[in-house]
């Protein structure tokens, strides 16, 4: 799934001619107790944790996008 925000949408502050494209593998829709929850997955190739703080906030600002696209509370999100 592709998406285009403009980083003004996501963090507020920046200049809105600045755009942000984020490149996610699956975005899963579930019905839990509080309403409707998202889970985000993004593969990597990566056989070692060295890299997992930088996928950990990859996969961060990749909720904040896709709440700021869609208009839901980035809280929905879940990101794995």
């Amino acid at each position: 799934m592709g998406l285009k925000v403009g980083v003004r949408d996501i963090y507020k502050g920046f200049d809105k001619s600045i755009g942000f494209k984020a490149f996610l593998d699956a975005v899963y829709e579930t019905d839990g107790t509080e309403g409707k929850k998202y889970v985000i997955l993004d593969y990597k190739t990566d056989r070692s944790n060295a890299r997992a703080t930088e996928h950990r906030r990859q996969l961060a600002v990749y909720k904040r996008v896709l709440a700021a696209s869609r208009g839901i509370d980035e809280r929905a999100y879940q990101s794995q």
